[in-house]
């Protein structure tokens, strides 16, 4: 995590109303950074977390944290911004952060008026390569740092085990979710890289279809892949999500 030195997320002041945006599995603020820059010239304070254990040179170091620690991370993003005097707030996520994002909806009602995904896995069925594109990230990481073919053999063989223990924690996480989309009342925009390798494109309709208490606003960017914050099509998608938020229902933070 992009922390100050008072351990604080990296903030974009702007009027009282707030957005924040949680980034990727294995990621960091740069994921939703230049989307924060947008939605901050537009006026809205912005809010980057990183989920604990993220944005270092050591893969280790997102296995020995988990969803329970994420989930407090993202709950610490809120009070950071209601210590703001921000009393209404949007929030997004990509991938693993847009899993975190709509969970946090159908958790924080009181707060959270508006929100949604980008090219996120939401239920534990959708098909995704997450566990070889994880152990490809750490292998590079690990290559670059460690001395001998002994010590990466090593390092992988715990990371493997210790990444399959992760993957079933976030699978009962998506499951959580899962349950939690019937009980979602606030707008909530969908977007996804029809390009995207990592998570199935086609599971969206399927995941919009569990919604029943709201209708999701779905946004398909044909050239893009699964980081659709920085891929081609970003302009557009930074429009498409300043036109969503700008549509919320503000009048509480007036």
């Amino acid at each position: 995590m992009s922390y100050n030195e008072n351990n604080e997320p990296l903030y974009f002041e702007g009027n009282q109303r707030g957005v924040i945006l949680l980034h990727a599995y294995t990621g960091s603020p740069n994921d939703v950074r230049s989307l924060g820059r947008s939605l901050n010239a537009a006026g809205y304070s912005v809010c980057l977390p990183t989920f604990s254990g993220h944005a270092t040179e050591q893969p280790e170091n997102i296995l020995a944290q988990g969803p329970e620690i994420w989930a407090q991370d993202v709950k610490k993003s809120l009070d950071f911004m209601k210590a703001k005097g921000i009393k209404q707030i949007a929030i997004f996520g990509l991938s693993l952060g847009g899993v975190y994002a709509t969970v946090s909806l159908a958790k924080y009602p009181e707060i959270l008026i508006g929100g949604g995904a980008f090219c996120s896995p939401l239920t534990p069925t959708t098909k995704n390569n997450i566990s070889p594109v994880f152990l490809n990230y750490a292998k590079t990481l690990i290559q670059k740092h460690s001395q001998s073919d002994l010590e990466v053999r090593r390092r992988m063989e715990n990371i493997e085990y210790q990444l399959t223990k992760q993957l079933k924690e976030i699978n009962e996480l998506q499951a959580e979710v899962t349950y939690s989309l019937a009980e979602i009342i606030q707008p909530y925009f969908f977007a996804q890289g029809d390009l995207d390798q990592l998570v199935d494109p086609a599971a969206i309709a399927t995941t919009v279809s569990l919604f029943t208490a709201t209708q999701p606003q779905v946004h398909h960017y044909p050239k893009s892949g699964h980081v659709v914050t920085v891929g081609p099509e970003k302009l557009q998608f930074q429009e498409d999500v300043l036109a969503f938020v700008n549509s919320l229902d503000w009048t509480r933070s007036e």
